[in-house]
């Protein structure tokens, strides 16, 4: 099951995204970058869709906020429009937390590694394309487990146990299906 954009967007083969100031604040600025790389190497020749970076939240598709919560979960809120008789993505606001802990219920725990970062908001942009049924197994996966390294770098999150951990970050066939029915080569 997927939503899409309206055609019109999808026709641009593009699709921009921004950080509120609270995102920037709690330093996402880096892994919005490394996120949108892998977003767009994953997608390149499988999707015509390319993330980049809107400098005001204005003038993007998608704007990524923070939200008060140490879990290890983000949430889209898409905003739909009615055109021609069908409901169409808008704009998407992920929220994300404003600073993962590797004990959630812990506030005294240490912030999650940049890796675990980059598969949360790996994570919540391909919701924002509109794919809203999980994929077991791979960065789509609904719930994984954080695994705490010695240090926040060596931090990675798994599906399970038959299951590689991430970073790497990887997408199985069905999540690609699944972005490929959300996003359907237009001509």
């Amino acid at each position: 099951m997927a939503d899409q954009w309206a055609k019109h967007v999808i026709r641009r083969k593009s699709l921009t995204v921004t950080l509120s100031t609270s995102a920037r604040a709690h330093g996402w600025n880096k892994t919005l970058g490394r996120a949108l790389d892998e977003m767009n190497r994953t997608l390149k020749d499988r999707v015509e869709l390319t993330f980049s970076v809107a400098e005001k939240p204005i003038n993007a598709h998608i704007v990524i906020d923070t939200m008060q919560s140490d879990e290890l979960h983000g949430k889209a809120r898409t905003q739909y429009a009615k055109d021609g008789g069908k409901t169409w993505i808008d704009s998407v606001t992920v929220l994300i937390p404003a600073a993962p802990r590797i004990y959630p219920n812990d506030p005294k725990s240490r912030a999650a590694g940049d890796g675990v970062r980059l598969y949360l908001l790996v994570h919540e942009l391909i919701h924002s394309i509109g794919p809203t049924v999980h994929t077991p197994g791979d960065v789509f996966s609904a719930k994984v487990s954080l695994i705490p390294g010695k240090t926040a770098a060596d931090d990675t999150v798994q599906f399970d146990a038959q299951h590689k951990s991430m970073p790497p970050i990887f997408f199985d066939g069905a999540t690609i299906k699944k972005i490929q029915e959300a996003w359907p080569t237009i001509k």
